[in-house]
């Protein structure tokens, strides 16, 4: 859980910081796609990615 806890910190960092697409940030995270990456953003911040 600590890992994944990492991985959304460093999604949110680069969602703040970059223009990145979502799904450039849900790969170099290390998540399988964008859904994968919205789904475990939401259940860690209880916010989807966008928001």
């Amino acid at each position: 859980m600590v890992a994944l806890r990492l991985r959304i910190e460093h999604a949110q960092a680069l969602l703040h910081t970059t223009d990145l697409p979502q799904r450039d940030i849900a790969e170099y995270c290390g998540f399988a796609d964008i859904h994968h990456l919205t789904k475990a953003f939401k259940r860690i911040t209880r916010l989807p990615p966008g928001a």
